[in-house]
């Protein structure tokens, strides 16, 4: 998605620039602002938003990371709003369906976004319902389902590599890899 995107901004000039090429980054950035102000809001009032945003905003990684032509912030967004929609649906038991739908689509941007890396969002989702209502109400969540509609996503990235002999290509790279670096 993210060079998708480039591909997008760069659309009116007729090519990739150094001007356009930074602009998805920069909206993926304020994207992940306005999720850590809403996260905030949600967890501990409207002050306590404002007071992540800024934080985060200030950061110097955040702010280096911003503008870089790279495809991590708008993973950093997707992975944000997941975390907004999973605490909103954790806030009420049974989670309402738009929480659901607003939490499996963000983890489906994410894997489209960067691929394999998402696979870290399954341990701390499971690691959360643990934590804050117990294994016995994880079927609330509709796992099978939601995993099941974020693995029928990923087909269309996951079977063009799978039929690429011997995986060819300088970003190929095995579950067994990610599951290393991760």
């Amino acid at each position: 998605l993210f060079f998708w995107r480039v591909a997008l901004a760069a659309l009116p000039a007729g090519r990739a620039s150094d001007r356009d090429a930074p602009i998805p980054s920069v909206v993926a950035a304020v994207a992940t602002l306005l999720g850590a102000f809403a996260i905030g809001r949600r967890l501990s009032g409207t002050h306590t938003g404002f007071i992540a945003l800024v934080v985060l905003a200030t950061s110097p990684g955040f702010f280096l990371h911003s503008h870089q032509v790279l495809p991590d912030m708008m993973f950093t967004g997707w992975l944000t709003w997941a975390l907004y929609f999973l605490l909103g649906g954790l806030g009420t038991l049974p989670p309402r369906r738009a929480q659901l739908a607003g939490f499996y689509f963000c983890v489906a941007g994410a894997l489209w976004t960067k691929g394999l890396p998402v696979l870290m969002v399954i341990p701390e989702t499971l690691a959360a319902f643990v934590v804050t209502v117990g294994i016995r109400n994880l079927s609330s969540f509709r796992p099978g389902t939601g995993l099941a509609l974020v693995a029928l996503t990923a087909l269309p990235w996951a079977v063009p590599y799978a039929l690429t002999p011997e995986h060819e290509g300088s970003q190929a790279i095995s579950i067994g890899q990610a599951l290393i670096w991760y």
